[in-house]
């Protein structure tokens, strides 16, 4: 692999071969409430072809924003839809480049974020996560036209708790700052227990918002990326949205509606319950090894590991990739200073948890293999 390579490319390799808890997507078995969707979905398709657009559509954000427990969202405009949520964050930064933004990038983040923005020659600053955790008032102090988070951030699974996300609601109002937020992974956090729509329509700040369905229910890569923006910014973003899809197919829209149907009807959110499962696997096997937990708060769906200092988790990923073991390395996620993700990397846990359970033990076992030879 080419050193500093994206992180996606390690994960595409990860898919064709040997154990992979490279990507962060939901690889989880369906289980019995989910294989009854399974089993119909000739019958879901039937329907997608029979009911028009925007009744599929309203449908999937009655059933999304409900157990996402955000009420508020429909008195905004309404969402607009894409096939992933990097063609969001695409649209998003056509909508950057045309208005000659600078940018605040959450630092370290999935490094894509950053590619994409780079891409269409924006100006990019470090939001340093380190920083903007031990004083908010930190956020004070960053000169950009827009501050774009991550909540909760992948890789590191920080989050911000809703008195400090209130002060940086109240910054960027204050000091005029389009605030973008990527919410792909909030059911794997605290973000579902409040509206966090109120209190962003309230401040009257502009904002655009993201979510992400590929994170949490076992599809397939079959997927639905949500923008919702402050209704100012919303006629320009449509646009923008028109120029590269029509609609988002009316079958995906039906077929994400029945897994989150689902854990509706169950009263909880499996993706999370098997996540809890799994990290306890992991932290189990790793209790006696020389990789340390960075956040034992984390609820993500991946976790962030730290490595003895002075060792190179490219190195260590590499190491493991001969091994058939699929990880990410942490320098790609610093995406304005790579070495300082040197010492890290990172292992998804949405995975089967009896598949999971023999690859922490295989993945536990070739790190001490490792360690002890280099």
């Amino acid at each position: 692999m080419q050193k500093n390579g994206k992180l996606t490319r390690w994960e595409w390799v990860a898919l064709s071969q040997g154990y992979n808890i490279a990507d962060g997507h939901a690889h989880h078995d369906q289980g019995r409430n989910y294989s009854k969707i399974i089993k119909k979905l000739s019958s879901i398709f039937s329907l997608a072809e029979s009911q028009n657009q925007n009744q599929i559509q309203a449908e999937f954000e009655h059933f999304f924003f409900y157990l996402a427990g955000q009420k508020s969202y429909n008195k905004l405009n309404r969402p607009l839809y894409h096939y992933s949520c990097s063609l969001s964050i695409e649209v998003v930064a056509n909508y950057f480049r045309k208005h000659k933004k600078t940018v605040a990038l959450l630092h370290p983040t999935f490094d894509n974020l950053a590619a994409i923005l780079l891409r269409h020659n924006i100006k990019l600053v470090p939001i340093e996560e380190s920083q903007m955790l031990h004083d908010i008032s930190y956020i004070e102090t960053i000169n950009a036209d827009v501050l774009f988070l991550v909540c909760p951030n992948n890789p590191t699974g920080n989050e911000l708790g809703r008195d400090n996300f209130k002060k940086i609601v109240e910054i960027a109002a204050r000091k005029k700052q389009l605030l973008v937020i990527d919410f792909s992974f909030r059911f794997f956090s605290s973000y579902i227990n409040w509206d966090q729509y109120k209190l962003l329509h309230e401040s009257k700040v502009d904002f655009i918002v993201l979510e992400d369905t590929g994170k949490t229910w076992p599809s397939l890569d079959v997927k639905i990326g949500t923008m919702i923006s402050s209704n100012s910014l919303y006629p320009e973003l449509r646009d923008i949205t028109d120029d590269f899809l029509l609609n988002v197919s009316p079958f995906v829209f039906k077929l994400i509606s029945e897994y989150v149907q689902a854990d509706i009807k169950k009263g909880s959110i499996r993706a999370r319950a098997i996540v809890e499962e799994n990290r306890e696997v992991l932290r189990s096997v790793l209790k006696k090894s020389k990789l340390k937990v960075t956040n034992k708060n984390s609820a993500l769906s991946v976790e962030w590991l730290g490595l003895p200092p002075g060792k190179n988790g490219e190195q260590l990923t590499e190491y493991l990739n001969q091994k058939s073991i699929h990880i990410l390395p942490g320098a790609p996620f610093y995406w304005n200073t790579p070495s300082g993700g040197d010492g890290y990397i990172r292992v998804a846990l949405l995975r089967p948890a009896k598949e999971f359970k023999i690859m922490a033990l295989k993945f536990a076992k070739e790190v001490e293999n490792y360690y002890t030879t280099v």
